[in-house]
């Protein structure tokens, strides 16, 4: 069975298109015999782990279709241009918590740009297709994507006639974003944030250890409440601008794109 490094090939070649906890764990590589760091993601049914580049360049040197060989093949080119980045350049490898069973890979097609967005793509063999896999990965991927404080914005497509594909972005809250390259394209924004409530909570719990060492709760609890108020409330004014300025760069880029098409 092919792994399918998503984003990298031509949709009709794809099992499917368009994965949440974030840990990182030392694990042996298999065939290298040696330990490294690893990044992977955990959900109640699935394990999704991160290749490193040394299993990318054996998926390079085993594969025999061309089109996958290029894509692993650019996947491991990025990777090692932006150690860094890898993360949003490699593929990572979906299995079966219970079985250990590979049955897909995901992948992002590079790092966040300068418009806050990401790409994504996953594929999953057609045995395990029907059975929820694909939502519950990608899902942990875009968890995982929107704990970057540079990513308000994962895109991704679909053919036109690929109802699955489209059914999982539909279910995941991607909204349809128009058209590219003859395919499907969708977007998921990141929640607005609140910390206004977080602020709230730690302004409290600080007010009230101030207020038991000096002897005056109420006194504790309202300069706490005061701090954590303005605390939450300059962070949540500070990603709402940032979350404008993005979207202006956006608009600013597709109005571009449309002109040069013109």
């Amino acid at each position: 069975m092919h792994n399918i490094p998503l984003g990298f090939l031509p949709v009709k070649r794809l099992y499917e298109k368009g994965g949440g906890c974030y840990t990182e764990k030392n694990m042996c590589s298999k065939g290298y015999g040696m330990k490294e760091k690893r990044a992977a993601l955990r959900t109640k049914r699935l394990r999704i782990t991160a290749m490193t580049d040394a299993e990318l360049a054996q998926k390079i040197a085993s594969e025999t279709d061309e089109h996958l060989r290029s894509a692993y093949a650019e996947m491991l080119a990025l990777s090692q241009a932006e150690p860094a980045e890898r993360l949003f350049a490699t593929a990572w490898r979906i299995e079966r918590r219970d079985t250990g069973e590979t049955i897909g890979d995901l992948c992002f097609k590079g790092k966040p740009n300068e418009c806050g967005e990401v790409e994504i793509g996953y594929g999953v063999a057609p045995v395990f297709q029907g059975q929820g896999y694909a939502s519950e990965a990608v899902q942990a991927a875009l968890n995982w994507a929107f704990s970057d404080n540079r990513v308000y914005f994962v895109l991704a497509d679909a053919e036109p006639g690929n109802a699955a594909s489209k059914r999982v972005l539909e279910k995941l809250k991607f909204s349809p974003a128009g058209e590219r390259n003859g395919l499907s394209l969708y977007e998921k924004e990141k929640a607005p944030t609140s910390y206004l409530s977080i602020g709230l909570c730690l302004g409290i719990a600080l007010g009230m250890c101030f207020g038991i060492s000096f002897q005056s709760t109420s006194t504790g609890l309202c300069i706490g409440m005061g701090f954590g108020l303005c605390f939450g409330s300059a962070l949540d004014a500070s990603d709402k601008k940032k979350r404008a300025e993005l979207k202006k760069r956006r608009e600013q880029r597709n109005a571009a794109d449309v002109d040069a098409n013109a």
